[in-house]
């Protein structure tokens, strides 16, 4: 469906903003779905499994979370909304998947963007995920009022993004940030991607959990093959970061090399961009977040430039899983497929 920009009201019945879009955060294992007021807040979230068994049953979860989100809306604004959907990458131009690592090859090259345009018949706007969230904490969060920053996501997989003078830095093909696939392990495990070594195959959730059970296979009948037995399926990042709480030695081992590889990358990344400041997010990393940060600013304090040592701030991020439903407006603004908001 041909993109479309919409103007959207100020102001809803009883003075209250009315909703500008529907704003849609496609993760690994959720997908997060909300109207967005002129200023991005989202309200009137709903929350559904993401279905990845296959390119259509994902297309159909999407659109049915999107007409739940759309039921919320008052009838004369809900006709009028676009859709606004951050989604993992690498995303090409017109929104399509272009190969993405963390999901079956059927889905390569998916026109998400189209297809779910043709679905709703309304416009429909697709950027990385990680991107939204950026321009999210900067409205509203950790990068609040920062000028240059990184923005570094621990889940399913591992993204970021990068803010530069203010800007989001996009890249010349729009996929700036893919920071997941930065190698931090010459012989490490292989990536979703085809590498070997990158930052995701080490720190993301199911690799975390596929350490474990390469630990647990080198002794069958301990303590660590057990626990994977009576969990009856393959462990994730949070049944590592329980077992580590209970005092696993196995399963601490793994959150420790995990930590130390996303600090050797971030300390990297501030020498490369000099940035004020280091947000963590993502499920694994806001499971405990002192653990990762402090991890992150121990490593810059012993191995980074003597200027980045106590100047550079590594925080934890503050929107948390709705980092990408508040910066939707932003991103779609920023791609000129939203006018600014009028009045009347």
């Amino acid at each position: 469906m041909a993109m479309k920009h919409f103007r959207g009201r100020a102001e809803g019945p009883g003075g209250m903003s009315a909703p500008v879009a529907v704003v849609v955060d496609v993760g690994g294992t959720r997908v997060r779905a909300a109207l967005a007021g002129p200023d991005g807040t989202p309200t009137g979230r709903v929350v559904r499994p993401t279905d990845r068994t296959s390119p259509e049953r994902f297309l159909a979860g999407l659109e049915e979370v999107i007409r739940a989100v759309l039921a919320g809306a008052p009838r004369t604004v809900a006709a009028r909304l676009p859709v606004i959907v951050g989604c993992t990458g690498p995303i090409g131009p017109g929104g399509s998947l272009v190969d993405p690592p963390n999901l079956d090859p059927s889905f390569r090259d998916l026109p998400l963007g189209a297809a779910l345009g043709e679905r709703l018949r309304r416009p429909v706007v697709v950027g990385l995920d990680t991107h939204l969230a950026l321009l999210g904490e900067q409205q509203a969060g950790a990068l609040r009022g920062r000028s240059d920053g990184i923005y570094l996501t621990v889940s399913t997989g591992v993204g970021g993004a990068i803010l530069s003078g203010g800007r989001l830095l996009r890249g010349a093909r729009s996929m700036s940030g893919e920071l997941g696939h930065l190698p931090v392990a010459a012989r490490g495990p292989r990536c979703g991607c085809g590498g070997q070594g990158h930052l995701e195959a080490v720190v993301a959730g199911p690799a975390l959990g596929r350490s474990v059970m390469r630990r647990a296979d080198r002794e069958v009948g301990g303590a660590l093959a057990l626990r994977i037995r009576a969990l009856g399926r393959i462990p994730d990042g949070s049944d590592v970061a329980l077992w580590a709480s209970e005092g696993d030695p196995d399963a601490t081992a793994v959150l420790r090399r995990a930590r130390g590889a996303l600090a050797v990358a971030v300390t990297a990344l501030v020498s490369l961009l000099d940035p004020e400041v280091v947000v963590l997010g993502g499920g694994v990393v806001l499971g405990s977040p002192e653990a990762w940060t402090a991890a992150c600013r121990e490593h810059i304090r012993r191995h980074g430039l003597a200027a980045h040592r106590e100047s550079v701030e590594v925080t934890a991020a503050v929107l948390g899983d709705d980092a990408g439903l508040y910066g939707g407006v932003a991103y779609a603004r920023m791609m000129d497929a939203l006018e600014p908001v009028t009045e009347g």
